[in-house]
This record gives C-alpha cells, structure tokens and sequence, in this order.
C-alpha cells in the first residue's frame, strides 16, 4: 500500500484539472499514447519496458477520459503490480 496523500503533496500543483499525466511522470513512469499496432478499443496498457513502467494511453479518447486511465492505471501499479509484473 502507499501513502496517497505524500504522493498527491510531492506530485500535484493542487490545479484543477488534475494533470494525472504529470503525476504519472513526476512518479517515474514513461506515459504515452498507444502505438498504432495495438487494438484502438484499448484504453490503456500498463507494462514493463527495460526495467521502466510504462503507462499507454488510447489517444482518441477524451482528455477527461485519459485523465481517469492514467490516474487508475498509477494505482493499480502501485498497489498491485511488483517491478517485474505486466498487464
């Protein structure tokens, strides 16, 4: 488990619209959108890719949209996923 207010005060800006993408970033994972090889019905794919999580966006979603992925695909790493692991 972790502390999700010590990430919130070392990651947000306490803007709104949260910029989950930033947050996913400052936390040291590489967030970009999905490549074209992939389904376009994927929202996101959360790998690992030379030691690095990756989070992949669907970018033809809306901005709203991508921003609940990112913020789930931060949590379901965290709490669910060790460094080696891929979904």
């Amino acid at each position: 488990m972790f502390d999700r207010k010590l990430i919130m005060d070392f990651c947000w800006d306490g803007k709104i619209p949260v910029r989950t993408d930033y947050i996913a970033h400052k936390l040291g994972f590489n967030v970009r959108p999905i490549e074209q090889s992939y389904s376009e019905k994927a929202y996101i794919i959360i790998k690992v890719e030379n030691d690095k999580r990756v989070i992949e966006y669907n970018k033809s979603l809306s901005t709203k949209l991508i921003r609940i992925c990112l913020a789930f695909a931060v949590v379901e790493i965290f709490e669910n996923f060790s460094d080696k692991e891929t979904k």
